[in-house]
């Protein structure tokens, strides 16, 4: 399974959300994941509009949760998240996506799901605004209906592969409404071997993106070097019902850069 820890960087005023990925074991549930003390709990149900979260005790010193689903029934590798913050802790001048705002009413709907398709779903939280301290849940559940891809987008590798290129527009089976701040992540995640992985990503409002900054930052950031496997991948920004979801898309499969 996996564990995603996000960190934050800043190159050529591309904002880089770098994922470490981690392999751990851990036992799944169907419905339900339980914290080591019974104290925190959620459950993931089936919804005709997608999946329904019900999450119960959120820590009080939690500073961020995520929420990450990927779709066991496409196993594409395509993966969709929300993630929720501590506003005020993080200094973040918005209400969107806030987890003051989340602990009145701890429900989610998972709307961007395909029907009768089982998703795996982590929730992580984290403790303390550096994301070093974590905990982590799983469950499993089967949609009942949601919004859905209605065309293809593909994703390529140009210019060398130093660029990567949507092919079209995502166009879903009811309207959505994109963030007016960042329309899409790009995201590229370098295989250092089947274990470990490391990457990142910058955000954009076109249907290309400049992959070789994120090469040159995650780079710097991580300090590997040599010619690796690298994947790119791209999520759509989508607010629905007030929270910004960010739904994955489209990848590439694997090439070979030198770094």
């Amino acid at each position: 399974m996996h564990q995603f820890k996000t960190v934050f960087m800043s190159f050529r005023k591309v904002f880089l959300i770098v994922f470490i990925v981690l392999f751990i074991s851990g036992c799944v549930s169907d419905r339900a994941a339980f914290d080591r003390d019974g104290a925190f709990t959620f459950n993931a149900e089936s919804s005709p509009e997608g999946i329904n979260f019900y999450f119960n005790n959120i820590p009080p010193d939690a500073v961020h949760l995520s929420v990450f689903l990927e779709d066991k029934t496409a196993n594409d590798r395509i993966f969709h998240q929300v993630l929720i913050f501590d506003n005020e802790a993080f200094g973040i001048r918005s209400r969107q996506n806030d987890l003051a705002e989340f602990r009145k009413i701890p429900v989610l709907l998972f709307p961007f799901a395909k029907d009768r398709h089982e998703y795996e779903i982590t929730v992580t939280i984290y403790n303390d605004i550096n994301l070093d301290d974590s905990a982590y849940y799983q469950a499993n559940a089967i949609a009942g209906g949601g919004i859905y891809l209605t065309n293809e987008p593909s994703l390529e590798f140009t210019d060398n592969n130093r660029s990567l290129r949507l092919s079209e527009i995502p166009s879903f089976s009811e309207e959505v409404f994109y963030s007016p701040q960042r329309l899409f992540n790009y995201t590229v995640t370098v295989m250092l071997d089947e274990a470990n992985s490391r990457g990142g990503s910058g955000s954009s409002n076109e249907l290309s993106f400049p992959a070789h900054e994120i090469y040159n930052g995650s780079r710097d950031y991580f300090g590997f070097s040599g010619t690796l496997p690298v994947i790119g991948s791209v999520q759509a920004n989508i607010i629905h019902e007030e929270v910004e979801w960010i739904v994955g898309i489209a990848r590439t499969g694997e090439v070979l850069i030198s770094f």
